[in-house]
């Protein structure tokens, strides 16, 4: 969109500008479950019939055996393609190989493993990146979370998660 000087501004050409972003205001916990839950905060509404960009940042907490899955779920008839670039899943460390996954469904059926670690006391994260494609219905894109396997140690998603999604056509 341009705007050009002496131009009347409309509110829904500003509405188009403002960045969409779902947030953690407070931390998410899993403990000894594998069972898919809503990370708080963590959603944005997205309009029907649009297409948009995904960004995001996943930070952390997970043992080395309970993992991090992830899942994002949407409104009927969402299709495109997202996926995770995070530590492999069964690292022992705080640091090691990184694993790059894509998936093109939107369920918590359809996860991403993202490793953790018993090496490191403080927040992990990971990038979140995808492409979204609406059909006719208007929903929240919402990211979910569990442990991969269940685990006494706790699984978290910390506060300052985030996701932003950028209309490329509404």
């Amino acid at each position: 969109m341009t705007f050009l000087a002496g131009q009347k501004l409309r509110a829904s050409e500003l509405n188009e500008i403002i960045p969409i972003i779902g947030y953690a205001t407070s931390t998410s916990t899993k403990t000894s479950s594998t069972a898919m839950a809503d990370a708080t905060g963590v959603a944005v509404p997205l309009a029907a019939d649009s297409l948009y960009a995904l960004e995001g940042w996943i930070a952390y907490t997970a043992g080395a055996t309970g993992d991090l899955k992830v899942a994002l779920t949407g409104p009927s008839g969402l299709t495109g393609h997202w996926g995770t670039v995070g530590l492999s899943s069964g690292s022992t460390g705080g640091t090691g190989t990184m694993t790059m996954t894509r998936q093109t469904a939107f369920a918590d059926g359809t996860t991403v493993a993202i490793g953790g670690s018993d090496a490191s006391s403080g927040v992990l994260h990971a990038s979140l990146f995808g492409y979204l494609d609406t059909s006719s219905t208007a929903g929240n894109l919402q990211l979910r979370f569990a442990q991969n396997t269940s685990n006494a140690t706790s699984t978290t998603i910390a506060i300052g998660t985030w996701i932003h999604v950028i209309p490329l056509s509404t």
